[in-house]
């Protein structure tokens, strides 16, 4: 965990910065069952948010439309939601506290509930001018 915050401090994603209210941090497996991915537990802060309306696409319908395409591919946004800045007023909404000290997080938190949506309609607007023509966007991953 403290690699973790290391490296994170350093790319400028988080910061040392003591705020009320900062979250727990915890470690989770990832799929392939050898790494950990810290997450805050964001569960009192996202009971008392306002859920985002943003649809997930239904993942049969664009697997079933570019079924078609001579060629795919599938690009996979690595810590996509580490790309994603958050306001500068709304940073100290996204503290945590570790065994290393209280820390904000600059970009959106994994474990908010509105992410995905927030995201995906990121997505949306930068892609605009290529969806439904021969690119879908589905969560964190961009199909062609």
């Amino acid at each position: 965990m403290s690699l973790w915050i290391n490296e994170k401090v350093k790319q400028g994603i988080i910061e040392l910065k003591a705020v009320h209210g900062a979250a727990p941090i915890f470690a989770q497996e990832k799929n392939d069952k050898i790494r950990m991915r810290p997450l805050v537990d964001l569960t009192a802060r996202n009971e008392i948010t306002i859920k985002d309306d943003e649809r997930i696409p239904n993942q049969r319908m664009i697997l079933n439309s570019l079924g078609r395409a001579r060629y795919r591919s599938k690009i996979d946004l690595s810590d996509a939601y580490f790309q994603t800045r958050v306001e500068p007023k709304d940073v100290d909404k996204n503290g945590f506290k570790s065994p290393f000290g209280c820390f904000v997080s600059k970009v959106i938190p994994q474990a908010d509930m509105n992410a995905q949506g927030t995201f995906m309609r990121i997505m949306s607007v930068l892609f605009a001018d290529y969806l439904g023509q021969f690119m879908r966007v589905y969560i964190d991953d961009i199909l062609i």
